[in-house]
């Protein structure tokens, strides 16, 4: 990538374009020096020594979305040469010669990051340059242990109870790339925890009737998850003792206007990069207990799914007489099925209209369902594709970029009184039967919910589960036809080959 050379003089300041297309500031306060070299290091013929990384600082701002990386000034320097790189995506963000100590730039969670710095020379001094220095550091939150390799969770969390926290997550980290089992339940109780990797997934092996239990919120990142054999009810299973600091009369909610004795999640669950085999029941299960989540955030994952013989829901919220989901984001990601399944649904609440947010989260409240850029087969041929979702125009409902294929009754995710949004999706049948509305109703701008295209994927007698050693699992999705020219569908397919 071409080297960029931004002079700063005086308080003047230049605002910097970015690899990532965010925008970087060169901080003025800290130049290292003046062009108009009013004042004279003293510094010549001497091999300058790049700032060691120690001396390299990374400062968040107050609400974590920046980050200002910086460094001691070098007395005779002719600026300084930066590469920035995510290395969790691979993504180039700065690379640039500055005059200046300091940048800015955006600060993403949960990110590996590796800036190389070099001092440069100064020909008119003759300074020589310095020798580079690389510093990686990350962006994830501070865990309380690393559990180590080959370690049965079940046994370790007996041994170690989940530390509460005073806030935030209680995080647990994985060895990257290493091996776990689970014998039976692991109980988080009432703190949010995050489980993960920082690096390459880490593989969880689960016994029969082994799952995660929790209570106000869990996170599991960069993690695969081995179900086959698994008779769990869910991955993620909501306790059936809620602690009743959560009900809708604790946190206030029925004073706020709802009218339903429930309990509230008010911490977020969360999967990014999971991805899960063999899955026989829910990926998330509300255990027929009255839960609501506040968010559910689902984000590059695969789950694969080998259910053909019960009514267990991918998201399940069913037998309880109240909950919802206010917040659901489900983006970036491919769900598949092995078996023909007419039982179960993919997204299913107990009642319909104890699922208005308003009910649960006080008067005026709303909810948000989004569907983005996913990817989904055979969930489920034969079973609407939710049910008993609130029809009202307190619920935004968002389903864009998706490919649905062997995927019965798309429109029942879409509401007829809701707010919506459905553009740029395309609908196949094979073993499921067309249905019309799934093409022929539309959003609140006119836009079809789906729109009949072929993307040519692989047969179900021809899917096989999920690889952990293989790219991408060993599934491949990459479309063809028109949803692959609208760059529809979960984005890995579209760069897989």
């Amino acid at each position: 990538m071409k080297k960029n050379l931004f002079s700063l003089r005086g308080k003047a300041c230049a605002f910097v374009s970015l690899a990532a297309g965010a925008m970087l500031l060169a901080s003025c306060a800290q130049d290292g020096y003046d062009d108009d070299e009013r004042w004279d290091s003293g510094v010549s013929n001497t091999q300058l020594v790049t700032p060691g990384v120690d001396e390299i600082v990374i400062t968040p701002n107050v609400d974590g979305t920046q980050m200002t990386i910086s460094w001691p000034v070098v007395y005779g320097a002719g600026g300084y040469d930066a590469l920035l790189t995510n290395e969790t995506t691979g993504e180039v963000l700065v690379d640039s010669v500055f005059d200046a100590i300091s940048f800015v730039v955006p600060r993403t969670a949960d990110t590996n990051y590796k800036l190389l710095l070099t001092v440069l020379g100064n020909e008119e001094k003759n300074n020589t340059a310095g020798e580079q220095v690389v510093k990686d550091f990350n962006t994830f939150a501070v865990a309380i242990a690393t559990i180590p390799e080959n370690t049965d969770l079940t046994q370790y969390f007996t041994d170690n109870p989940v530390q509460a926290q005073e806030s935030g997550d209680a995080v647990y980290d994985l060895v990257a790339g290493g091996q776990y089992t689970m014998s039976g339940i692991v109980d988080f109780g009432d703190q949010s925890v995050m489980l993960r990797s920082m690096a390459e997934n880490a593989t969880i092996t689960c016994a029969d009737g082994a799952y995660f239990l929790f209570g106000n919120g869990a996170k599991l990142q960069n993690v695969n998850i081995d179900f086959t054999g698994n008779t769990a009810n869910g991955v993620l299973t909501m306790s059936d003792t809620p602690n009743a600091a959560l009900s809708t009369e604790a946190l206030g909610y029925k004073a706020a206007g709802a009218n339903q004795d429930g309990f509230v999640m008010t911490n977020p669950v969360l999967l990014k990069n999971v991805n899960v085999k063999n899955l026989k029941k829910s990926l998330i299960y509300g255990n027929k207990t009255n839960w609501s989540l506040t968010n559910l955030i689902i984000e590059n994952c695969i789950i694969q799914l080998d259910n053909g013989d019960n009514s267990s829901c991918v998201i399940n919220l069913y037998g309880a007489s109240n909950g919802l989901i206010k917040d659901l984001s489900v983006s970036n990601s491919t769900f598949y099925n092995l078996q023909e399944n007419s039982s179960a649904y993919f997204m299913r609440y107990g009642n319909s209209s104890n699922a208005q947010p308003n009910k649960i989260f006080g008067t005026g409240q709303n909810a948000t369902l989004s569907i983005t850029h996913c990817t989904l087969a055979n969930t489920f041929t034969g079973k609407d594709m939710a049910n008993n979702l609130a029809n009202t125009n307190l619920v935004t409902t968002i389903m864009t970029d998706n490919i649905f294929y062997d995927v019965y009754r798309v429109y029942q995710f879409v509401q007829t009184n809701t707010t919506r949004t459905t553009t740029n999706n395309y609908i196949w049948w094979v073993k499921t039967s067309p249905q019309s509305n799934d093409t022929s109703r539309t959003d609140s701008n006119g836009n079809p919910l789906c729109t009949e295209a072929d993307p040519g994927f692989p047969a179900m007698e021809s899917l096989a589960p999920l690889d952990f050693s293989a790219e991408n699992c060993g599934a491949n999705f990459t479309p063809s036809g028109v949803p692959a020219d609208n760059r529809a569908g979960d984005p890995r397919w579209l760069s897989a080959n």
